[in-house]
Protein backbone atom coordinates (compact mmCIF):
# COMPACT_ATOMS: atom_id res chain seq x y z
CA UNK A 1 0.00 0.00 0.00
CA UNK A 2 2.82 2.39 0.84
CA UNK A 3 4.46 1.70 -2.52
CA UNK A 4 1.23 2.53 -4.36
CA UNK A 5 0.80 5.77 -2.43
CA UNK A 6 4.42 6.67 -3.16
CA UNK A 7 3.77 5.99 -6.85
CA UNK A 8 0.77 8.35 -6.71
CA UNK A 9 3.06 11.08 -5.41
CA UNK A 10 1.51 11.37 -1.94
CA UNK A 11 4.43 12.69 0.08
CA UNK A 12 4.98 12.27 3.81
CA UNK A 13 4.89 15.11 6.33
CA UNK A 14 8.18 16.11 7.93
CA UNK A 15 7.38 14.09 11.07
CA UNK A 16 6.45 11.02 8.94
CA UNK A 17 3.06 10.87 10.64
CA UNK A 18 0.76 11.78 7.75
CA UNK A 19 0.67 11.68 3.99
CA UNK A 20 0.04 15.09 2.42
CA UNK A 21 -2.79 16.11 0.11
CA UNK A 22 -1.18 16.67 -3.32
CA UNK A 23 -2.45 20.23 -3.87
CA UNK A 24 -2.67 21.83 -0.43
CA UNK A 25 0.25 19.86 1.05
CA UNK A 26 -1.72 19.63 4.30
CA UNK A 27 -1.85 16.39 6.34
CA UNK A 28 -4.35 13.80 5.12
CA UNK A 29 -6.81 13.95 8.00
CA UNK A 30 -10.30 12.95 6.86
CA UNK A 31 -13.49 13.68 8.79
CA UNK A 32 -15.49 10.50 8.29
CA UNK A 33 -19.15 10.40 9.33
CA UNK A 34 -21.31 7.30 9.16
CA UNK A 35 -24.79 6.10 10.11
CA UNK A 36 -24.99 3.11 12.42
CA UNK A 37 -28.26 1.68 11.05
CA UNK A 38 -29.35 -1.42 9.11
CA UNK A 39 -25.84 -2.89 9.24
CA UNK A 40 -23.08 -2.51 11.86
CA UNK A 41 -20.50 -0.01 10.63
CA UNK A 42 -18.42 0.94 13.65
CA UNK A 43 -16.31 -2.23 13.69
CA UNK A 44 -15.30 -2.00 10.03
CA UNK A 45 -14.63 1.74 10.39
CA UNK A 46 -12.27 1.03 13.29
CA UNK A 47 -10.42 -1.55 11.18
CA UNK A 48 -10.12 0.78 8.19
CA UNK A 49 -8.93 3.63 10.41
CA UNK A 50 -6.18 1.41 11.84
CA UNK A 51 -5.05 0.13 8.44
CA UNK A 52 -4.99 3.60 6.90
CA UNK A 53 -3.19 5.13 9.88
CA UNK A 54 -0.32 2.74 9.19
CA UNK A 55 0.13 4.26 5.71
CA UNK A 56 -0.21 7.88 6.82
CA UNK A 57 -3.94 8.60 6.38
CA UNK A 58 -5.88 9.58 9.50
CA UNK A 59 -9.64 9.06 9.72
CA UNK A 60 -11.52 10.99 12.40
CA UNK A 61 -14.79 9.09 12.45
CA UNK A 62 -18.11 9.87 14.09
CA UNK A 63 -21.57 8.29 14.12
CA UNK A 64 -24.31 10.77 13.17
CA UNK A 65 -27.97 10.62 12.11
CA UNK A 66 -28.92 9.76 8.56
CA UNK A 67 -30.70 13.10 8.08
CA UNK A 68 -27.55 15.00 9.04
CA UNK A 69 -25.34 12.83 6.84
CA UNK A 70 -27.60 13.37 3.83
CA UNK A 71 -27.63 17.14 4.43
CA UNK A 72 -23.83 17.24 4.64
CA UNK A 73 -23.42 15.12 1.50
CA UNK A 74 -25.85 17.22 -0.55
CA UNK A 75 -24.09 20.39 0.67
CA UNK A 76 -20.78 18.87 -0.49
CA UNK A 77 -19.43 19.00 3.07
CA UNK A 78 -18.70 15.29 3.52
CA UNK A 79 -15.30 14.18 2.23
CA UNK A 80 -15.86 10.48 2.81
CA UNK A 81 -18.44 8.17 4.33
CA UNK A 82 -19.52 4.54 4.50
CA UNK A 83 -22.61 2.68 3.34
CA UNK A 84 -23.59 -0.94 3.16
CA UNK A 85 -23.69 -1.33 -0.61
CA UNK A 86 -27.39 -1.52 -1.39
CA UNK A 87 -28.43 -0.85 -5.02
CA UNK A 88 -25.56 -2.96 -6.37
CA UNK A 89 -27.33 -6.15 -7.48
CA UNK A 90 -28.77 -6.89 -10.93
CA UNK A 91 -32.20 -5.81 -9.67
CA UNK A 92 -31.23 -2.14 -9.50
CA UNK A 93 -28.02 -2.15 -11.54
CA UNK A 94 -27.72 1.28 -13.19
CA UNK A 95 -31.31 2.12 -12.29
CA UNK A 96 -30.02 3.66 -9.07
CA UNK A 97 -26.27 3.87 -9.77
CA UNK A 98 -25.22 6.13 -6.90
CA UNK A 99 -22.05 4.14 -6.24
CA UNK A 100 -21.11 3.78 -9.93
CA UNK A 101 -21.76 7.28 -11.28
CA UNK A 102 -22.04 10.60 -9.41
CA UNK A 103 -25.76 11.29 -9.25
CA UNK A 104 -27.55 12.80 -6.29
CA UNK A 105 -25.49 12.28 -3.16
CA UNK A 106 -27.80 10.36 -0.84
CA UNK A 107 -25.52 7.73 0.74
CA UNK A 108 -22.71 8.28 -1.79
CA UNK A 109 -20.25 11.14 -1.25
CA UNK A 110 -18.36 11.17 -4.54
CA UNK A 111 -18.80 13.81 -7.23
CA UNK A 112 -21.74 15.57 -5.57
CA UNK A 113 -21.31 18.77 -7.61
CA UNK A 114 -20.87 16.74 -10.81
CA UNK A 115 -24.15 14.99 -9.99
CA UNK A 116 -25.85 18.34 -9.49
CA UNK A 117 -24.52 19.45 -12.90
CA UNK A 118 -25.92 16.29 -14.50
CA UNK A 119 -29.31 16.46 -12.76
CA UNK A 120 -29.84 20.15 -13.65
CA UNK A 121 -28.64 19.92 -17.24
CA UNK A 122 -25.57 21.99 -16.47
CA UNK A 123 -27.44 24.83 -14.73
CA UNK A 124 -25.92 24.15 -11.31
CA UNK A 125 -23.00 22.29 -9.83
CA UNK A 126 -19.62 21.75 -11.44
CA UNK A 127 -18.98 20.54 -14.98
CA UNK A 128 -17.19 17.17 -14.74
CA UNK A 129 -14.21 16.00 -16.80
CA UNK A 130 -14.78 14.04 -20.00
CA UNK A 131 -14.23 10.71 -18.24
CA UNK A 132 -17.25 11.34 -16.00
CA UNK A 133 -19.33 12.66 -18.90
CA UNK A 134 -18.67 9.33 -20.64
CA UNK A 135 -20.17 7.57 -17.62
CA UNK A 136 -23.27 9.76 -17.84
CA UNK A 137 -23.63 9.04 -21.56
CA UNK A 138 -23.30 5.31 -20.90
CA UNK A 139 -25.87 5.54 -18.11
CA UNK A 140 -28.36 7.42 -20.30
CA UNK A 141 -27.88 4.91 -23.12
CA UNK A 142 -28.33 1.97 -20.75
CA UNK A 143 -31.59 3.36 -19.41
CA UNK A 144 -32.88 3.77 -22.97
CA UNK A 145 -31.68 0.48 -24.43
CA UNK A 146 -30.50 -1.93 -21.65
CA UNK A 147 -27.28 -2.09 -23.66
CA UNK A 148 -24.69 -4.53 -22.30
CA UNK A 149 -21.96 -2.42 -23.92
CA UNK A 150 -23.03 0.69 -22.00
CA UNK A 151 -23.21 -1.26 -18.74
CA UNK A 152 -19.71 -2.59 -19.38
CA UNK A 153 -18.35 0.97 -19.72
CA UNK A 154 -19.60 1.82 -16.23
CA UNK A 155 -18.31 -1.40 -14.66
CA UNK A 156 -14.95 -1.09 -16.40
CA UNK A 157 -14.54 2.46 -15.07
CA UNK A 158 -15.28 1.32 -11.51
CA UNK A 159 -12.76 -1.54 -11.82
CA UNK A 160 -10.09 0.78 -13.23
CA UNK A 161 -10.58 3.83 -11.02
CA UNK A 162 -12.17 2.39 -7.83
CA UNK A 163 -14.57 5.30 -7.41
CA UNK A 164 -15.92 3.57 -4.31
CA UNK A 165 -13.96 1.06 -2.24
CA UNK A 166 -15.76 -2.20 -1.56
CA UNK A 167 -14.86 -4.22 1.53
CA UNK A 168 -16.80 -7.49 1.84
CA UNK A 169 -19.24 -8.94 -0.68
CA UNK A 170 -22.05 -11.41 0.00
CA UNK A 171 -21.31 -11.52 3.73
CA UNK A 172 -23.53 -13.98 5.64
CA UNK A 173 -26.52 -12.43 7.38
CA UNK A 174 -28.16 -14.98 9.70
CA UNK A 175 -31.83 -14.66 10.57
CA UNK A 176 -33.64 -16.38 13.41
CA UNK A 177 -36.99 -17.94 12.52
CA UNK A 178 -39.32 -19.50 15.09
CA UNK A 179 -39.92 -23.20 14.63
CA UNK A 180 -43.65 -22.72 14.17
CA UNK A 181 -43.23 -20.11 11.39
CA UNK A 182 -43.54 -22.19 8.22
CA UNK A 183 -42.99 -21.83 4.47
CA UNK A 184 -39.90 -19.63 4.97
CA UNK A 185 -37.09 -19.99 2.43
CA UNK A 186 -33.87 -21.20 4.11
CA UNK A 187 -31.57 -19.03 1.94
CA UNK A 188 -31.68 -15.78 -0.02
CA UNK A 189 -30.25 -12.29 -0.47
CA UNK A 190 -30.70 -9.71 2.29
CA UNK A 191 -30.55 -6.44 0.34
CA UNK A 192 -32.47 -3.20 -0.03
CA UNK A 193 -32.62 -3.83 -3.78
CA UNK A 194 -35.15 -6.61 -3.21
CA UNK A 195 -36.89 -4.87 -0.30
CA UNK A 196 -35.41 -7.40 2.13
CA UNK A 197 -38.02 -10.18 2.48
CA UNK A 198 -40.26 -9.31 -0.48
CA UNK A 199 -38.84 -11.97 -2.90
CA UNK A 200 -39.69 -14.65 -0.35
CA UNK A 201 -43.41 -13.83 -0.28
CA UNK A 202 -43.97 -13.29 3.45
CA UNK A 203 -47.71 -13.20 2.74
CA UNK A 204 -47.38 -16.99 2.24
CA UNK A 205 -45.75 -17.62 5.60
CA UNK A 206 -47.98 -19.09 8.27
CA UNK A 207 -47.82 -19.95 11.95
CA UNK A 208 -48.39 -23.58 12.81
CA UNK A 209 -50.48 -23.87 15.94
Amino acid sequence: ANALLDEMGLEWSADKKHRLFPTSKTPMVIAFDFVETETPKLAITELVAEYWRNVGIEIQYKSITRNLLNQKILANQEMMSLWHGGSMTDILFLREPKFLTPRNGDESTWGVLWGLWYNTGGQQGLEPPELIKELYRALDDYNRTDSNESAAIVLRAQAEHIWNIGTVGEAPHPLWVRKNLKNVEPQGFWVWDALWTEPFFPEQWYIES
